[in-house]
């Protein structure tokens, strides 16, 4: 099988222009960059199989592309390399309210990303968590919790699990190091329990911001209603959050 595939590719190598052969030369040059995988043993999606493909197809869009995946491109991702596990897999190609993006084995995803070159070491940010013009109306704490209560746990009822793809670039290395991070959704549905008691103003902002603790008094996450651009963030503890892996990709030269 392997041999016919080199053949197939030869053939169709002839058929491309000199600048069709460039590229071609670049992505698989890029194949042959080493990938660091650092792989969590008990996750239940990310198998040998889903980890060489993720990172086959992080070298790949490196080969093309200096800025990490964004979040169309992590969608088209996770749907490949959820097939290459062997679980069927599509996306949600419905536009308005649904706020699942994949459904992998019949389970529905919610998928985020988060990229800079210093984030933050202890927490991971979802600046759009979700659309919320209902955020006007929340003007004092009691009408925060109210309104959380009602249009935060609905919107989170489309889906069963939320996975994001966090990107860390190093510019000196040329590296640019991904984490595949999963925020457990019994934890971001403590918000049904919400109180007024929660939420205190973000300093001179007219947005309000509440924290959401374990047991122990510890901050497992932080919402933020965003009057400005009408969203709910999420800052959720990164030890809190479910790890399924590491990749370091090293990043060919820039295209000049």
């Amino acid at each position: 099988m392997t041999s016919r595939i080199r053949k197939q590719i030869s053939s169709l190598v002839a058929s491309l222009s000199d600048t069709q052969v460039g590229l071609l030369l670049r992505m698989a040059q890029a194949m042959r960059l080493p990938v660091e995988v650092d792989r969590a043993d008990d996750s239940d999606i990310v198998d040998d199989r889903f980890s060489e493909a993720l990172a086959n197809f992080l070298l790949l869009h490196h080969a093309i592309h200096v800025e990490p995946l964004n979040k169309a491109a992590f969608e088209y991702m996770f749907v490949a390399c959820s097939e290459a596990a062997g679980r069927p897999t599509r996306r949600n190609t419905a536009t308005g309210s649904a706020s699942y993006d994949v459904e992998a084995d019949g389970v529905r995803w919610a998928l985020k990303t988060e990229a800079g070159k210093k984030p933050s070491q202890t927490v991971v940010r979802i600046e759009k968590f979700m659309e919320a013009r209902w955020i006007r109306e929340c003007t004092n704490p009691a009408k925060c919790a109210s309104a959380v209560r009602l249009h935060v746990p609905g919107h989170m009822g489309d889906y069963e699990r939320m996975l994001i793809l966090r990107a860390t670039q190093d510019a000196t290395a040329r590296v640019t190091t991904y984490e595949l991070l999963e925020l457990p959704k019994n934890e971001l549905m403590k918000l049904t329990q919400a109180q007024a008691g929660w939420f205190t103003k973000e300093g001179s902002k007219e947005s309000y911001g509440a924290d959401v603790k374990d047991e122990d008094g510890n901050r497992v996450f932080r919402i933020l209603l965003d009057s400005s651009v009408e969203k709910v963030r999420i800052w959720f503890s990164i030890a809190k959050a479910i790890n399924h892996g590491r990749w370091m990709v090293q990043r060919p030269e820039v295209i000049t």
